[in-house]
């Protein structure tokens, strides 16, 4: 869902391309370059061709900012209807510029836009924390961390799950597996990934991601 990302708030940004495989089934992969990275590809690597429907999107921008909220998901991102509580996935795969008008709506305009050339995959960055990934003109990843702003703290899964989430909510939430690598404590909870402050139970989350991302290790 990193960590020299194209991103100007992190310079937690990418060399290697997070694995959607978990944790304790996998060690981080040797490096592959000279630059002493790892490189490793999702299950969603291969990213199928999805179409993100926009027939639920007759509403003015102004009045889906003030009606729907943006939700982080292991497949993607989620656009959640306020009151209702109906939602619509932005899928893995699906066209990039729709993605980012979709989150546009919800969240404004992004801030930056870049291309990193080792791991060629393409950043869309919000001033938010919110980081989207593309490959080919695809949405592929997404990431946030707790460097970004205060509102990172308002992106979180539907089970509530975010920035700033404890470990002992993360582990009553999720299966959730622990270890320490070259970025600390790193935890995997389904396709969900990320970094902890600390190893106790009160340890909090303060990187979180989806998909495949730039980050060094």
């Amino acid at each position: 869902m990193v960590q020299r990302l194209l991103i100007p708030c992190l310079l937690l940004f990418v060399v290697s391309c997070n694995t959607g495989a978990p944790l304790e089934s996998t060690t981080p992969p040797e490096s592959t370059t000279s630059s002493n990275s790892t490189f490793s590809t999702s299950p969603t690597t291969s990213v199928p061709s999805t179409a993100v429907d926009s027939t639920s999107d007759s509403i003015s921008p102004s009045t889906q900012q003030s009606t729907t909220s943006l939700a982080l998901s292991a497949e993607g991102l989620q656009l959640v209807k306020q009151g209702t509580g109906s939602t619509r996935l932005l899928p893995f795969g699906a066209e990039r510029e729709q993605v980012v008008a979709a989150v546009s709506k919800v969240r404004g305009e992004p801030a930056e836009q870049g291309r990193s050339a080792d791991c060629e995959l393409e950043s869309t960055t919000w001033a938010d924390g919110l980081i989207l990934s593309s490959l080919d003109g695809r949405f592929v990843g997404w990431y946030m961390n707790a460097q970004g702003s205060k509102a990172a703290k308002t992106y979180t899964t539907m089970a509530n799950i975010g920035i700033g989430s404890t470990r002992a909510e993360l582990e009553e939430t999720y299966s959730t597996v622990v270890k320490q690598t070259s970025l600390g404590s790193e935890f995997s909870a389904g396709n969900l990934f990320g970094i902890l402050d600390s190893t106790g139970a009160d340890a909090k989350v303060t990187d979180l991601w989806a998909g495949r991302i730039c980050i060094f290790r």
